[in-house]
């Protein structure tokens, strides 16, 4: 008997210790003003909304055209977007219980990493702003920011949730700028820039990318990648 409660106390202790779920009681338009509130004023009066209340087909159609989720990957959203020169964005996403989070997430990653490119080499400071923003996983909750201060952001959204606080999600690779913010081609990763279109001169290479989600057919930005 002795050791059966010995064994019953350490599976009791175990259960005890193991991480919680995130768990809030929060919607996305609290934690995505939250997130906002943590941000300086020029952020979020240089945002465009979209959500169920305001535009729940305009909602649907900019997660479905720029991140890739189906309507079925998600139950609560918001999302918020610059236009023009400025990378500002804000999106707030509770999946779905069948959607892949993983999955989901390397979309956001790829979404990211289009928008550094849609930026790089004729404004610099934007292409900053996306390489240093927060994307974040907190249960079902995903958290996409392009703002000026992605810490803010993450303590801004965290403190809305109990449990075991998530890391930034992130990927090994990223693209190298020379002092002119330029990209320098990197050949070992020569399949990952899409449509690369030719030399340009002084060794520049040019690429071709699409521009942002939504626009018009056909609109692509070029940009100057100099060989190292």
């Amino acid at each position: 008997m002795k050791r059966v409660a010995m064994l019953l106390l350490s599976l009791l202790l175990l259960t005890g210790c193991a991480p919680k779920e995130p768990t809030t009681d929060a919607s996305a338009i609290d934690l995505g003003g939250a997130v906002a509130e943590s941000q300086p004023e020029e952020f979020s009066n240089s945002l465009t909304p979209l959500s169920d209340q305001l535009d729940p087909e305009g909602l649907e159609a900019y997660l479905t055209t720029a991140y890739g989720l189906d309507r079925a990957d998600w139950v609560d959203a918001v999302a918020a977007y610059a236009q023009g020169l400025q990378a500002y964005e804000l999106a707030v996403i509770r999946l779905s219980a069948d959607a892949d989070a993983g999955a989901a997430e390397e979309l956001l990653l790829d979404y990211l990493e289009s928008r550094r490119a849609d930026f790089t080499g004729y404004a610099p400071d934007q292409a900053a702003l996306v390489e240093n923003a927060l994307l974040l996983r907190q249960g079902r909750w995903l958290l996409l920011a392009i703002c000026p201060d992605p810490e803010g952001a993450r303590e801004a959204f965290l403190t809305r949730f109990e449990g075991e606080a998530a890391q930034p999600v992130s990927r090994p690779y990223t693209v190298e700028r020379d002092s002119r913010g330029y990209v320098v081609f990197d050949r070992h990763h020569f399949d990952d820039q899409p449509g690369y279109l030719g030399p340009a001169p002084d060794g520049a290479q040019i690429l071709r990318y699409p521009g942002r989600p939504g626009s018009a057919p056909g609109r692509y930005h070029f940009h100057l990648f100099r060989p190292a």
